[in-house]
């Protein structure tokens, strides 16, 4: 394949059009989306068809946060059994159960025991299969150029953002209409679908995890959490998203203050929508000589654009600037998937690139509650104030990380003297081999 120089040629592709171009990528983040687009949908269906069976707003929260919290606490236990493992058992294993729990929600009747409602919807949580942190594990393993490695992640969070628009708007705004049953049908068959067809893709066939080299930072048996690099970026970005959860606290607060609470929707989509675009700008850029001093400019921008909300709160001027904040977003995780994936090692990428997705939902859920709180006490800007604090720990910590965040290669650790991580060259450094 061929490799872009920095400023690219007429002759080979780069950024976007490079993704594409690697044999595989496009259809592995393509099916990658589609198995998404159902996780973006669940919490709201549980919610529609919970009222639907005559339960509470008290049973339908605790539903949906029970399939979220079942996704976070086992997803780097999932991640590590495919690192182990082989992808394709593990993912097919946790999809039959998932879509069996989501059919026996969407069969329940109204007579049945409150109690079977939560308990599918843990089961579901518990075994949702983490087909994004299979994704990022595959990536450098199609894609061996290490700046087209930086945009495909870039694209896959553009492509995340994209889903979690998707599956509200089309499952839950359309189909839940005209019956909540049927959209959690439907629900679970695109899962099947998607999950299906990424199994079915070359690279999920062939993948087998590196075994972890002797004197490895962090041997496979003892799970990436033993790396620094991984625990440092995942306070990184357990921090950050604790920004965001803030943040839809903080836009349904303002939308309120001003009358319009049912625009708190829309809202929110145009902040989504800001990331995405972020992202795919992201893509088209060069990979960075220093990923941690890129990271570092995203939180900045991101903590500019809470700053600018937290003045604004009280006015429209709030709904301009959301799409201009969350340009940001999508970007910053990237950067931390990228710097994950140089620094999980010996076996351990999948249930890195897991634990992230762990500390992703858990700094949202933080976010949602300390901003109500705080939305209660002092209106929208207090709830923008909190997201500001998120972002602020994620750039401290960030800092104080530099000799932790030195780059790893096949399971060595090597340090730059102002300990960013750098290109390694043009090749990236994959996590796995695919068997012929």
């Amino acid at each position: 394949m061929a490799v872009s120089d920095e400023h690219g040629t007429a002759e080979t592709p780069r950024g976007v059009r490079a993704v594409l171009a690697a044999p595989g990528a496009a259809r592995l983040i393509a099916a990658s989306l589609m198995s998404a687009i159902p996780a973006g949908a669940i919490s709201v269906l549980l919610i529609l068809h919970v009222r639907h069976l005559g339960g509470s707003y008290a049973l339908a929260g605790l539903a949906a946060g029970a399939y979220t919290f079942g996704a976070t606490v086992t997803g780097p236990l999932v991640g590590r059994l495919v690192d182990r493992h082989r992808i394709v058992p593990v993912l097919l294993g946790c999809l039959t159960l998932t879509a069996a729990a989501m059919t026996g929600l969407a069969l329940l009747r109204a007579s049945d025991p409150r109690w079977l409602i939560v308990a599918l919807a843990v089961c579901g949580g518990l075994t949702h299969p983490p087909v994004g942190a299979v994704t990022r594990t595959l990536l450098p393993v199609v894609i061996r150029d290490e700046p087209t490695v930086h945009a495909a992640y870039a694209l896959e969070s553009s492509a995340l953002e994209l889903s979690y628009i998707a599956g509200p708007a089309v499952i839950a705004g359309l189909v839940a209409t005209q019956s909540t049953q049927a959209a959690l049908l439907v629900d679970a068959a695109v899962l099947t679908a998607g999950i299906l067809w990424f199994v079915r893709q070359p690279a999920a066939r062939t993948w087998r995890a590196d075994p972890p080299a002797p004197g490895a930072v962090a041997p496979a048996r003892a799970g990436a959490l033993r790396i620094p690099s991984v625990r440092l970026l995942l306070g990184v970005v357990t921090t950050f998203s604790l920004s965001f959860g803030a943040i839809e606290v903080a836009v349904a607060a303002a939308a309120g203050h001003l009358g319009h609470r049912s625009l708190t929707g829309p809202l929110l989509a145009l902040w989504g929508l800001g990331s995405l675009v972020g992202g795919l700008v992201l893509a088209g850029r060069p990979a960075p000589a220093a990923a941690q001093r890129r990271l570092l400019w995203l939180l900045g921008a991101l903590a500019l654009g809470d700053v600018l909300l937290v003045a604004v709160a009280g006015t429209w001027a709030f709904a301009v600037l959301l799409p201009l904040s969350g340009l940001g977003i999508a970007p910053a995780y990237a950067v931390a998937n990228a710097m994950t994936g140089l620094g999980a090692v010996g076996g351990t990428s999948t249930e890195a690139f897991a634990w992230l997705g762990t500390g992703t939902s858990a700094g949202f859920s933080a976010g949602a509650a300390l901003a109500g709180p705080a939305a209660d006490a002092g209106g929208a800007a207090a709830a923008f104030a909190v997201s500001l604090g998120g972002v602020a720990l994620a750039i401290v910590l960030t800092l104080s990380g530099a000799r932790v965040l030195a780059p790893a290669t096949a399971g060595t650790r090597q340090a730059w003297p102002d300990g960013d991580i750098r290109d390694p060259g043009p090749a990236a450094p994959a996590h796995g081999t695919l068997a012929p």
